[in-house]
């Protein structure tokens, strides 16, 4: 990200081929790095699959080449349409979405007990594609830091959601995801035209879809805290009114990640809130 995205110091870069191949750096970047945590976390053996939950590493793979093939297709930003039909819902981008969320449908094993596994799975296959059309829309929107920063929010408490609910493995992979985001703001700080669209979000809606479903499967006390965590991308929607538009650059960044922050602060003070009550209780 950091060679694709370096600020060469001219917007002619930022244009046609050299665009493209600086919007295909953002599948593999964030691809790569969760696969090389995963194997880090739980072992060269996950290649294997042999624990449900393992198969967030070929989710990962095949969204980071969805992302990639994404990048590669022909495309319109969405602020080159006039009407929100052809802008959103005609693109060849949507094509891959929607077989990101098939495959992530198919991918997902829910556990023996679990009651209506069918209905786990399609309920992960329209998270991951509902997650990806609210990700892949912001940041066409919005290039720079807000989208990064937000995301570093997101998955840093998602990460600490996990970590008071004893799900110590899924934390860490939720903190890598955080580090990944980490990386990418300081990059998106030394260049502001750096974009997550069209290659990145296929990554990071599979993941950030995954690892609530399968958190959920695997440990469904605080369920109220995975929903919270889910809707927070959504509200940066919040942040693109025409008030918060007229505020001053970073001024805008802050009112934007604050309103990302209140659904992912009360979700981890939910997890914690109930981890003290077990404690207490002696569960």
């Amino acid at each position: 990200m950091l060679i694709a995205w370096w600020p060469w110091g001219s917007k002619r870069h930022d244009t046609g081929t050299f665009r493209r191949w600086r919007l295909s750096a953002g599948a593999p970047a964030c691809g790569g790095a969760f696969i090389i945590s995963f194997l880090i976390i739980s072992g060269w053996g996950a290649v294997h699959l042999r624990e449900r939950f393992q198969w967030l590493l070929p989710m990962a793979a095949v969204a980071t080449a969805l992302g990639l093939t994404a990048s590669a297709l022909p495309w319109r930003n969405s602020q080159d349409s006039k009407d929100i039909v052809t802008r959103h819902f005609l693109d060849s981008s949507n094509l891959v979405g929607a077989a990101l969320a098939i495959a992530a449908t198919i991918m997902l094993h829910p556990p023996p007990l679990v009651a209506h596994p069918m209905i786990w799975k399609f309920a992960l296959g329209g998270l991951v594609f509902t997650s990806w059309v609210n990700l892949e829309w912001l940041a066409q929107r919005r290039s720079g830091a807000s989208l990064p920063l937000a995301l570093w929010l997101i998955f840093g408490g998602l990460s600490m959601v996990f970590l008071h609910s004893a799900l110590a493995n899924f934390s860490l992979m939720a903190a890598s995801l955080s580090a990944v985001m980490g990386a990418i703001l300081i990059v998106a700080l030394l260049n502001t035209q750096l974009n997550l669209s069209h290659g990145a979000m296929y990554v990071l809606a599979m993941l950030l879809a995954a690892l609530l479903v399968i958190g959920l499967l695997y440990k469904p006390r605080p369920s109220v805290c995975y929903g919270l965590i889910a809707i927070a991308p959504a509200m940066l929607w919040l942040g693109e009114i025409s008030a918060v538009n007229r505020l001053k650059s970073w001024h805008a960044v802050i009112v934007r990640m604050v309103l990302v922050a209140i659904p992912v602060a009360i979700a981890v003070a939910v997890t914690m809130q109930i981890e003290a009550a077990e404690e207490i209780s002696g569960r």
